[in-house]
């Protein structure tokens, strides 16, 4: 906890120094190089025993995909995505695979996972926030547990959401359906990213808030038959009984 606390104050004093202090050193991207760096060298060396799947996906995934052959992977990823065989979200074992080629050594890959998530997330702060000091510490206080024990959808984020949101602001249809698809193979939640194409440019007006704000009691009253149909498409309807009456979908 105090080295987090630590981070947070360090990136706390770098903005006051790069953004807010002299106007000759106000560096924007200089932050968001320093900002990002701390939270590469924090998640990606931390022990295996910080965040609570982080020594499962060693042991039950990292591991494993040591012992299996390409063609061994390659004959899941299709029984899974079209032969309705058992599991989930194959693209991501061949990313393991395809990452062992490189090294095998865990906490090396944790470092590489650092990198695929913050690099780009950096780089979108850079050119989106107007207050790149907010924008660190909403990621460090609301998100950042996410990324230290979800791997697969830390992969599926990154590519879904930040290089995404390129070819949203572009207008590039067929480019974001392809990388949806793709990321939808690491962990089938990127899917829901995907209205957001529509929904990006739309314009605000009383009438679309209104309707927005009425789903939102609906949704907690009837959430989970709502949301069942798609939980059994994705096969997670396991994780319906930790939701069951009042819940936070």
């Amino acid at each position: 906890m105090t080295i987090y606390l630590i981070n947070i104050f360090l990136i706390m004093l770098s903005g006051a120094l790069f953004l807010y202090g002299v106007p000759e050193r106000r560096n924007k991207k200089l932050f968001c190089i320093l900002a990002s760096s701390q939270w590469v060298l924090l998640s990606g060396l931390r022990h295996i025993s910080i965040g609570p799947d982080t020594y499962s996906y060693k042991i039950h995934s990292f591991d494993v995909r040591m012992y299996q052959t390409w063609k061994e992977l390659w004959r899941n990823f299709i029984d899974v995505l079209f032969r309705g065989a058992v599991g989930n979200d194959p693209g991501y074992y061949l990313f393991e695979k395809f990452v062992q080629i490189f090294t095998t050594n865990y906490q090396v890959y944790l470092i590489i996972i650092a990198l695929i998530f913050t690099v780009p997330l950096g780089i979108w702060i850079y050119r989106n926030s107007s207050e790149p000091v907010i924008s660190f510490l909403i990621y460090s206080t609301v998100f950042y547990s996410i990324t230290l024990t979800a791997i697969r959808q830390t992969i599926a984020t990154t590519l879904v959401v930040f290089l995404g949101y390129e070819f949203i602001k572009k207008r590039r249809f067929l480019p974001f359906l392809l990388l949806t698809l793709i990321t939808f193979t690491i962990h089938k939640s990127s899917i829901f990213f995907f209205p957001f194409y529509f929904l990006a440019n739309k314009k605000i007006t009383k009438k679309y808030l209104f309707c927005m704000l009425a789903c939102i009691p609906i949704m907690f009253v009837w959430g989970n038959k709502l949301l069942l149909p798609f939980a059994k498409f994705m096969k997670y309807e396991n994780y319906l009984v930790y939701y069951e009456g009042a819940n936070a979908w």
